[in-house]
Order: C-alpha cells, then structure tokens, then sequence
C-alpha cells in the first residue's frame, strides 16, 4: 500500500527545474516563481523533479511522512500542447483505476491563483480500517513544464497542519507569462464570446466598506484591453492592522445572462503572504448605479456577502472659477483658461499663449517647463502613467496652476510657486484664502453621497512662497455615509477665524444642523462648540471645548495617563487627552467603555495594570512636519490571568503630535479581554 501511496506523487508529476535558497521566502534560482513557506517548517534536501519539500514542526517519523512539496517536470510525448484539463482527466481515470474503492474524492476543480489556471483535486486513500492518508493537491502547466504543489498526511497529522501549508500554496506566484498555447485552456466562456457578452459591462465599478477593524475597497475593471481580448480584473485594498495590503487577479467569466454576469478570481496578497483571500465568485446584477452583487467562496471558506458596486464616473469638468475666502469677490486671477478632461494639444496651447508669459512652455511633447523670476526652471514630464496640463495663473497664491491625470482618470492639481519653483498639492481650484493670504480652507459635503470614495472634511492649509501645506482636518462623515455631518459653508471671519455652517441627515433629507466655528490658537486649529443646537434627529459629530489640555510627551505616556483615567474614573483627564468632540459625547463614551469591560468581569480596576501602548504610522500623511499615528491600542493585564485591550475605530485611534504632546483625535470607545494563553502578541 506504501509504494502505491507514494506512487501518486509520482503519477502527479507524470507529465510533469530548479533549486533556490530556503527562508520563509522561497524563489527559484532561475527567478520563475516564488512562494511563502510556512514559518518553523523542515526542509529536505530538494531532488530533481522537487525542488521543495518540507515536514511541519514534530511530525512524526513514518513510511509516509506529512509533508508541503513542490515538484516540477515534463509534459510527456504526445502531450505537449495538452492543457490542465486534459491532463487531470487523464490523471484522475489512472487513480479511479488504481485504487478503486479505496479512493475518495472530496473535491475536483479548476482554481485561477495570481492569473493562472491550476487544477485542485483533494481526495483521500485507506489504508487500513484505522488509517487513513489524505492529499491536497494543486497541479498547473506553465510553459510547459509542470508544477504540483502538494500537501498530504495521515489525516489526524494533516489536520493539524493544513493552513500554514494551504496559506504557502496559494502565495505561489509565477514571474513570468506563459507562451504556449494550450488547446483546452480557454476557461468557461472563450475570448470571443467575452469580449462580444462583456461590452455592456465595461467600466469600473468600486465597494467600500470601514469597520472598527479597518477599510477595504473592491474595484472590478471591465474592459477591452489594447489585443483585443477582454480584460477583467479585481483589486482589493485593505488597511488593517496598521498596514496596507494589496490583492489583485483577473476575473474568469463564468456565464453571462441578460443583466448578470459571474465571475470568478483568486486573489493573493502581493504584499503578505498571511492575508492570503481565496477564490472568490461574484454573482453582479446590473442596476442604475453599478452592480448589486454577491460575493461568496465555493470552497465554504467565507459566508457570502451582499455588497453594491458603484460605477465610478470620469473626471468631471470643472469650472474654471476660484472663489475668495471674504465676500464674494473674484480672486485676483491673471488667467485660468480651458479646463477640460480630457485636455487636448490645443487646449493648452491656447493657455499658454494667454497666461504663459514667456515663462512657461512645452519644450518636448512630454515636458511642461516654467521659469521661476529667480530663473529657475520647473520641469514637469509626463511618463505614461502622469500627464501634465498647463491651465493658468494666480496671482494671489503667486504661482501657476497645472491639471494633473494620473491613472484610472484620477484628476488633480498641482502649483507652482513663480518665485521659489516651489511645487504643492493644490485641493480644489474652489478654496477660501484668508485675508493676510496666509491660509486657505477648502471643504467637501458628502452626506449620502453615492461617491462611496469621498469624505465630509473641511481642511485648512498654509500659505507662503515655500509652498501650500496642511496645517489641519477633520473628517466630519466617513465615506458614503449618512451620519456625521458635513460643512454646507465656510466663511472667513478674520484671519485666525473660520465660520461654519453644518447639515445633516434629518429624516432621510439634508437639513441645517448649526453651525462652528475653527479657530487658530496657541499655534494650532481646532474646532470649537458648537454654537446653535442641531435639528432635532440630526447625528452629529462632537467637537471640541474650550479646556486645558493635557496630553502625553510621548505615545507610551498618554497610554499611560489614559488608562490611569480609566481606572480612577476620571472623565475630566480622559476628556484632556482628546483633541475633538463635546463633553457630554466624551462622557457617554466614557462609561460604555467602562461598562462594556464590567461585562467582561473586569470588576476591580485597582487590579488593571498598564503593558503596553502599540500603533501605526499613518501612511495617508505626507507632511514630514507632522507626526501622525493610527490604530493606537492600550494594553493592559488584569490580575493574573487576563490580557485587556483598549482600542477605537480608524479615524478615533489617531494621536498627533501637537505643541510637543500626543493627544488622541477622538478618543478609544472599545475593548476587551481574553485570557493571556489565547492571545498572541
């Protein structure tokens, strides 16, 4: 039974070179494919034919060991063009034979890993009334050579084992494309048939979703690409935990009737190997927004997922005014001239002969130059993926204006200082500038928005010859959301003084929600009480107080003075700590957290002692001037047994360094605590 057992392998790589160093990053010497191995593994001098095999940690020691190999070899004569699917058919007919009723087969199907078809046949052989070996095995052709990863054991052992092995298999990851031509590998529905069925659904359509966990953001791409095939791909972007990840693959029609379309992918990170995600299938109805779909594993690894994907619009023409920041009156514009998307030759021709002065012009095709009055010379080149536009000048900011398209119809501007050369972000062409000129506010009102990519913000930037920079922002509405509220008008009142009239959701409609005012003092913006009482049912966002602040020298200190607020329930302290919301939205915050941790038997706070403080930096803030953390969690030990966590949600769990202390922006509303041999640091 052993050698028939160990046979299969051998029948698996049939039609079925290399070697590489060992780490928990494995790629081949000859740079075709890499793969993550699991972490505490053993691994075994490679062979030829298997480059990789590894035994899990105290494996026992059998005729048939558990073990993760990787074998690779040569199609045999008369199947140099096979596809997969022929050879796993043949493949399956020799072991149905070989091993007859001793064979069961749990799963056989064909899987898209990192844009590539491999065939997943999952099957077990008894051995004996008490034994049992068990297989997982994942088969592909590429250029036509063979790989099979395979992961196998006696079940209790392979049981115990299988993630770590699963999550290495599906890291795997070719460098190269493949050339060959294989005649049964065209997938369910052949190119012709796509790219004809798919052309009502070209676009790109884009989920969101924030949690107290983190963000996630799906965007499905439909469309020709530049040979004429069809091209459907998804990407997932994911921030949690303090990091960003990426996953991507193209999508695999299923079947297309009328409105719906299924499709099929497997995604793995490109970044981390442990936030392997698998295939998912995605059942998408057209609708007047985008899709209403459903997301689901057909191997049962995740429950489905009712999810609404929006279409994402092309840029929208914007209107070439700029508006003051006093009353009404036209900024002191040399010259903003067609602004267009797209922009053409001619478009910027024109504005470069009306508002150019001589200091700027297109020297090459791809190359924008300008000529500081310093002489100093700005070059801007496109370089395929950013192209540069020149649209005019303005006076008041003493700089010109550039239109910027990047990827994905992402529109943007950019200016460029006329004395220093001097290059910045500029937000908005529609912004306020204070009267010295110094600052510049600009907002954005999304409440209910379907853009589920924009946020309700106001933001407030500095002003000189170095550039524009953010001094200050508040999200006040997250993405697509109808809580919060959004600023409907801001207003100058002065130069260290902002007026702001909010809205919110009332009822299902839009509706005046008082006002605040933002206001500079002791070298920071921040927000002060609101002065008017919302509409009644309006969810509003708390905003700050007039208090002495308090704040910790470093992170680990306001961990400190936090948890010692906690303990001693003192609100006032806690209240310090945090740079926006109202003291009766602070205070409730306050109990709920101490309440929730009643219900977790915490029931004697003299007996909580502070561990730890962890947290991320913001990956979002690209001002080297300001020190920004997320996910700032404090961690704690209660008696002897228990390990406890103080957390908030993405946009609460932030600390900024201001005025040489770190104070939370709103505060940490959840937590909890499990025993100390369930978690892992």
């Amino acid at each position: 039974m052993f050698a028939r057992i160990s046979g299969i392998l051998l029948l698996l790589g049939l039609y079925v070179s290399a070697s590489a160093q060992s780490s928990t990053y494995f790629k081949s010497s000859d740079n075709l494919y890499h793969i993550y191995l699991p972490g505490g593994w053993t691994k075994q001098a490679s062979t030829k034919g298997m480059p990789l095999s590894l035994q899990p940690p105290d494996s026992k020691k059998t005729d048939f060991p558990t073990a993760l190999t990787l074998e690779t070899g040569s199609l045999a004569a008369g199947y140099e063009k096979a596809g997969i699917r022929e050879i796993a058919k043949a493949e399956e007919a020799i072991m149905k034979q070989q091993f007859g009723q001793t064979l069961t087969i749990t799963s056989n199907e064909f899987r898209i890993i990192n844009n590539k078809e491999w065939w997943h046949f999952v099957f077990s052989v008894k051995a004996s009334k008490k034994l049992s070996y068990r297989f997982n095995i994942f088969k592909t052709i590429h250029n036509q050579v063979t790989y099979t990863l395979s992961y196998r054991g006696e079940e209790g052992e392979y049981y115990a084992n299988q993630q770590p092995a699963i999550n290495a298999i599906w890291s795997f990851m070719f460098y190269t494309s493949d050339d060959t031509e294989y005649k049964d590998s065209q997938g369910a529905i052949d190119n012709a048939t796509a790219l004809r069925q798919l052309q009502p659904f070209s676009g790109t359509y884009v989920f969101f979703i924030e949690d107290n966990s983190g963000r996630v953001k799906q965007t499905i791409t439909i469309g020709d690409s530049a040979q004429g095939k069809y091209k459907a791909m998804e990407r997932r972007e994911i921030f949690r935990n303090g990091k960003n990840n990426l996953f991507e693959a193209a999508l695999r029609p299923e079947s297309i009737e009328g409105d719906v379309i299924t499709l099929s992918t497997d995604a793995v990170s490109i970044f981390d190997n442990t936030l392997n995600l698998r295939k998912a299938s995605y059942k998408l109805q057209k609708n007047s927004e985008g899709f209403a779909a459903v997301m689901w594993a057909r191997d049962s690894t995740f429950k489905s997922m009712d999810m609404v994907f929006v279409k994402q619009k092309s840029p929208v023409q914007t209107k070439a005014q700029v508006v003051p920041a006093t009353a009404g009156v036209k900024n002191e514009v040399d010259g903003l001239g067609v602004i267009k998307d797209p922009m053409t030759a001619a478009d910027e021709a024109d504005n470069l002969k009306r508002f150019g002065n001589g200091k700027v012009s297109r020297a090459l095709p791809n190359e924008l130059k300008l000529v500081t009055s310093g002489n100093k010379t700005v070059s801007l080149k496109d370089d395929g993926s950013t192209s540069y536009k020149f649209l005019g000048s303005v006076k008041e900011l003493n700089s010109y204006v550039i239109q910027r398209l990047e990827e994905e119809d992402v529109l943007s501007y950019i200016v460029v200082n006329k004395t220093t050369g001097a290059v910045s972000d500029l937000p908005a062409l529609d912004y306020r500038l204070s009267p010295d000129k110094k600052w510049m506010v600009v907002y954005n009102n999304a409440l209910s928005a379907q853009d589920l990519e924009s946020a309700s913000f106001i933001r407030i930037l500095s002003v000189s010859d170095a550039g524009i920079k953010e001094s200050y922002e508040v999200t006040t509405a997250e993405p697509g959301s109808k809580k919060g509220w959004a600023p409907a008008s801001v207003k100058w009142a002065g130069n260290s003084s902002i007026e702001v009239e909010k809205e919110a959701i009332v009822s299902g409609k839009k509706g005046a929600a008082g006002k605040t005012s933002l206001n500079f003092n002791n070298g920071k913006w921040v927000m002060a009480a609101a002065q008017q009482q919302p509409v009644p049912g309006a969810t509003l966002v708390p905003s700050v107080t007039d208090r002495v602040m308090k704040g910790g020298k470093t992170p680990d200190e306001l961990g400190r003075i936090l948890l010692a607020a906690m303990k001693s329930n003192d609100v006032k302290t806690w209240y310090a700590c945090i740079m926006e919301g109202s003291l009766e939205e602070v205070t409730a915050s306050f109990k709920k957290v101490r309440e929730h941790f009643t219900t977790q038997g915490l029931s004697d706070w003299s007996k909580v002692q502070f561990s730890r403080v962890t947290y991320s930096k913001d990956s979002y803030n690209t001002d080297p001037e300001r020190s920004i953390f997320t996910f700032y969690n404090i961690e704690f030990t209660y008696e002897k047994d228990f390990i406890g966590l103080l957390k908030g949600s993405v946009n609460s769990a932030r600390i900024e360094l201001i005025g040489g202390k770190y104070y939370l922006l709103r505060g940490l509303n959840d937590g909890g605590m499990m025993r100390k041999g369930q978690y892992n640091r």
